[in-house]
């Protein structure tokens, strides 16, 4: 049961959804750093497999006066590809990347100006953590 948080005219409610959540392998990324060559093949196992963890998300936009769903989205994203993460090395790191991201681009969309476009997350980032 949705509640109306206020009968303005002119008010929107977002109501998202966190739908599922993989985790990182933490065991396989950190067998990923390991000398002699054993490090080399758990990374190419792994870039074979596409075993990445990604987190996917539903959300809808409400008239918050009548209730009636304006939009809908879904969305699934993977964590970004690096030379060295220490993101990997814990369960969620990534998700919470991926999570910080989408709260980025809803607060760009609330606040973008006609014909603007949004730009989606890179692929590839350097930085570490």
């Amino acid at each position: 049961m949705t509640v109306a948080p206020t009968e303005a005219p002119d008010a929107l409610v977002l109501e998202v959804a966190i739908t599922e959540v993989v985790p990182s392998k933490v065991t396989l990324n950190a067998l990923g750093y390991a000398p002699f060559g054993v490090g080399i093949a758990v990374k190419a196992i792994r870039g074979i497999a596409k075993d990445r963890s990604s987190v996917a998300m539903e959300a809808r936009l409400r008239d918050a006066s009548t209730g009636e769903i304006l939009a809908t989205a879904a969305d699934r994203e993977a964590e970004q590809a690096t030379l060295v993460s220490a993101r990997g090395l814990t369960w969620y790191s990534h998700a919470h990347g991926i999570v910080d991201a989408w709260a980025r681009q809803f607060a760009q969309v609330a606040n973008r100006r006609s014909g603007e476009v949004i730009e989606d997350t890179k692929i590839f980032t350097l930085k570490p953590w």
